[in-house]
């Protein structure tokens, strides 16, 4: 099974942790070009996936106060925020299909863009008692949009990746191994 399905199993766990409530990669010399992006990639991901799964399990539990909720919130923004920039900050992997690569991650970095926004606009409308679960309903909902967009993305670089470089790098990648379990 090509790395990039096996990722897509991956990915919408994140998203389900905070909607119920609920690192980056070493690098040797011997690293080829795209080994080294799809280092860059899995990372950032892998960083993303850390941070969300602590914002979701941080409001676990009986109930939550408008602020454990609003804390959560931001982690999930900033750590949104942070993965698009990181994306972005990644460029073209020297590859065939390189620059496809690239705009398929530029592509997602703005719809992460645009989901941070989304939740911005939820909190800022938020007030009163149930405000809380308001906010955790729209977080989650942004999650699981954010999990498809991902999931997209990784389907581009798969269909633009004719030749098997990005394949090959992803599957080399000790952070992608990481994020999809199949790694120490």
């Amino acid at each position: 099974m090509p790395w990039f399905r096996r990722s897509l199993l991956v990915v919408p766990l994140a998203a389900m942790l905070i909607a119920s409530g609920c690192g980056g990669s070493g690098g040797g010399s011997s690293k080829s070009s795209a080994e080294t992006w799809a280092d860059g990639v899995c990372g950032s991901l892998n960083t993303w996936k850390s941070s969300v799964t602590a914002a979701g399990a941080s409001i676990t539990g009986g109930s939550m106060s408008q602020d454990q909720v609003t804390s959560a919130v931001n982690q999930v923004k900033d750590a949104t925020s942070k993965l698009s920039s990181d994306l972005k900050g990644l460029g073209r992997p020297d590859t065939e299909s390189g620059q496809q690569a690239q705009e398929a991650l530029t592509k997602l970095s703005s719809q992460l863009d645009a989901d941070v926004d989304q939740i911005n606009r939820a909190v800022e409308g938020a007030s009163g008692p149930t405000a809380a679960v308001g906010i955790a309903t729209s977080v989650g909902a942004a999650l699981s949009q954010m999990s498809t967009q991902v999931s997209a993305a990784l389907s581009t670089l798969d269909q633009a990746d004719t030749k098997g470089e990005l394949n090959d790098a992803f599957q080399n990648s000790d952070a992608c191994k990481q994020l999809t379990g199949s790694g120490s």
